[in-house]
């Protein structure tokens, strides 16, 4: 689940209404799980939110982990994902009048499961799908509720700079690096794993993950078959072996495998 969070640059501070903080629980809340111990060392996530916001970087969009109980609903792990307020991007080599942005994915939580931690991503408006650029972990941070650092901040941004060069470098080898449609397949059978287990020819036909939906995706490239590869599994939709209609991803964590492993496929095809 996700929503798109719209906030002006110019706002001195950062305004959220009841009723989204109602839809977000786990992001608002601001004490950590009963029964923690006292060491462990809660991150206001609200809080990271401001001093993001401060120092340029605006939330784009909040996505929740699917929640069955009340307590993962008010603790559970969220992701934040963050745009710099220049509009930091690249042309998407499948349609460069579309721009694909960098983007910091804040992964949180307060029921002592994950510490807070930050990853490079890229999203591309083609597909509508956000890729976390494999390797590019941010670090992890570890803040005080009272006083999240501006100086940490600062370094991890420093961090991200860095990645975003890697970030360019690596999609101009994918995108001009062609591949047949057998190394399409097992590159959509290696990807696959992370949704259908070790064996996940058994469950899906392979070529159903290379199928394209639009006009940009037309291409032999890299590039072109890891966005199709990852929308397909993500989005679903497609024929499983049973004949019934694969569903869309849910769960956050096997999405995050999906975008890490098919940014290493990618790698891999291209000897990088």
């Amino acid at each position: 689940m996700s929503n798109f969070v719209t906030i002006v640059p110019s706002n001195p501070m950062i305004t959220f209404t009841n009723e989204f903080k109602d839809k977000y629980p786990s992001v608002f809340t601001k004490t950590p799980k009963q029964g923690l111990s006292s060491r462990y060392s809660f991150v206001d996530s609200e809080a990271l939110i401001h001093k993001m916001h401060d120092i340029g970087w605006d939330l784009n969009r909040i996505i929740n982990s699917r929640s069955r109980t009340e307590v993962s609903k008010m603790h559970g792990k969220h992701m934040m994902i963050f745009r710099d307020r220049s509009g930091l991007s690249v042309p998407d080599p499948r349609n460069p009048n579309k721009p694909m942005f960098f983007e910091i994915i804040a992964t949180n939580s307060s029921d002592g499961r994950s510490a807070l931690k930050f990853d490079a991503g890229l999203f591309t408006l083609v597909c509508s799908n956000g890729l976390v650029i494999k390797s590019a972990n941010l670090g992890n941070l570890y803040c005080s509720h009272v006083n999240i650092n501006y100086d940490q901040l600062h370094e991890m941004i420093g961090r991200f700079n860095n990645y975003v060069d890697y970030g360019k470098e690596r999609i101009a080898k994918f995108a001009n690096h062609q591949i047949d449609k057998q190394t399409a397949i097992d590159m959509a059978s290696f990807v696959a794993k992370a949704r259908f287990g070790q064996d996940p020819t058994s469950k899906i036909d392979p070529n159903e993950l290379i199928m394209t939906r639009r006009e940009d995706d037309k291409g032999d490239s890299v590039w072109t078959y890891m966005n199709v590869i990852q929308e397909n599994l993500i989005r679903g939709g497609n024929l499983s072996r049973n004949q019934r209609r694969t569903r869309s991803i849910r769960n956050m964590n096997v999405a995050n495998k999906i975008n890490e492993l098919v940014w290493s496929a990618a790698e891999q095809v291209v000897g990088v």
